[in-house]
């Protein structure tokens, strides 16, 4: 890993473990019709975490209600919320085979989204399950064991993200060759999903 990688890690770990309370946002630029500058913002951990193999969650420091879904206050007592990482193994606790979806998941259709519990956790997390045919999708899946899968691209994504410098007055339309560079550096949810636990 290279130093701007162990760098991210490190600031990744301080925050899991407290001795950090935040890590710069993640910003990046969108197209849709008209270049605008959206930031992942207070999610912006969750999304890092995903180039390091991690699924994070939130746990209220007064109650300790643990979310699978990151949420900055507690549901439960209002109590702030810090991050967390999830268990490596959670279980299926219920699926729909989709046939239809965005722009972004029609190529993929059918496919299976399921929402996933972890043990401790106080809500679910819902992705897609890769690795089983949809078409033998049944009642057997639920209580299944699965882990999360990364896209491999991530880490490439999160460098790119924090080495461009956006400048928020550019009056310009973006080149092709910075579309294309943008559309690689985007990190989605779609950039994790469930498989089957071996």
């Amino acid at each position: 890993m290279n130093e701007f990688l162990e760098k991210e890690a490190d600031d990744l770990k301080n925050l899991i473990q407290g001795r950090a309370k935040s890590i710069p946002p993640l910003v990046f630029e969108h197209h849709y019709e008209v270049e605008y500058v959206i930031s992942h913002g207070q999610d912006s951990p969750f999304f890092a975490g995903l180039a390091f193999e991690k699924l994070l969650g939130t746990r209220c420091v007064s109650c300790e209600m643990t979310y699978a879904t990151p949420k900055p206050f507690c549901m439960k007592c209002g109590g702030k919320c810090a991050w967390v990482e999830l268990p490596d193994e959670g279980k299926i606790h219920t699926f729909t085979v989709c046939h239809f979806g965005s722009q972004a998941f029609l190529k993929e259709t059918p496919f299976i989204l399921v929402l996933v519990e972890f043990e401790g956790c106080g809500s679910l997390m819902m992705s897609r399950l890769k690795g089983l045919d949809p078409s033998k999708a049944g009642m057997d899946l639920i209580g299944k064991k699965v882990r999360p899968a990364f896209n491999p691209a991530l880490k490439e994504k999160l460098e790119l993200m924090r080495k461009r410098k956006i400048d928020f007055k550019r009056t310009e339309i973006l080149s092709p060759e910075e579309r294309a560079l943008i559309q690689r550096m985007e990190i989605k949810v779609s950039d994790f999903w469930f498989v089957p636990d071996a």
